[in-house]
């Protein structure tokens, strides 16, 4: 299958690529915050958050795997997600003591990466774990939740839409408790192989 000399292979490459260039003009479009703004930013977070999902699929589908891949797929998925939480603070969105959920989610990623990095050269891949994997769908959708909260549109549409931003704090609170908890499964595992190989 081949579209203006693109293989099928390619695609999952292509996707991770787009994901990694819709976080800088996410960064632009949300930060004026109008209500044109929100709904263009938060279908660019969106978009990233489905081909999270789907480059990581059909690489695995198409084996499709590459080295480009393994070192672009989890910058993106950092990238997209620190850049939302960003400017979610920057718009007071996530402020008070919600922000210390913020802060365990941006420490979590930073730890969980330089440790993906020290053990890729032992030859020791840090697979994600379910729990990794509920917490990241909990964090797109809380972030997609709270960039919509106060959109005035969608509030006018549906009567119950002021609770959006309320339901997406929780969300994201319950994304943090786990992103804790899976970081620490991470630490575990890690410990558990260096003690082997010592």
């Amino acid at each position: 299958m081949k579209f203006f000399n693109i293989s099928k292979f390619d695609i999952p490459n292509i996707l991770t690529i787009g994901r990694l260039l819709s976080a800088p003009l996410f960064v632009i479009i949300f930060y004026f915050n109008n209500d044109l703004m929100k709904i263009f930013s938060g279908l660019i977070f969106i978009f990233a958050g489905i081909t999270d999902f789907l480059d990581g699929y059909l690489a695995r589908y198409w084996k499709a795997h590459s080295m480009l891949g393994r070192i672009l797929d989890p910058i993106a998925d950092k990238l997209i997600v620190v850049a939302a939480i960003v400017m979610l603070i920057f718009h007071n969105k996530i402020e008070g003591l919600n922000i210390f959920a913020a802060m365990a989610i941006l420490l979590r990623e930073v730890i969980i990466s330089g440790l993906r990095e020290a053990l890729s050269s032992l030859k020791f891949d840090l697979q994600v774990s379910n729990i990794g994997k509920i917490k990241t769908a909990l964090q797109i959708l809380s972030i997609v939740f709270l960039i919509f909260g106060d959109v005035e549109i969608f509030a006018k549409l549906f009567s119950n839409f002021n609770y959006i931003e309320m339901i997406g704090l929780q969300i994201f609170w319950i994304s943090a408790i786990l992103s804790i908890y899976s970081g620490i499964e991470y630490v575990q595992k890690s410990i558990k192989f260096l003690k082997k190989i010592n």
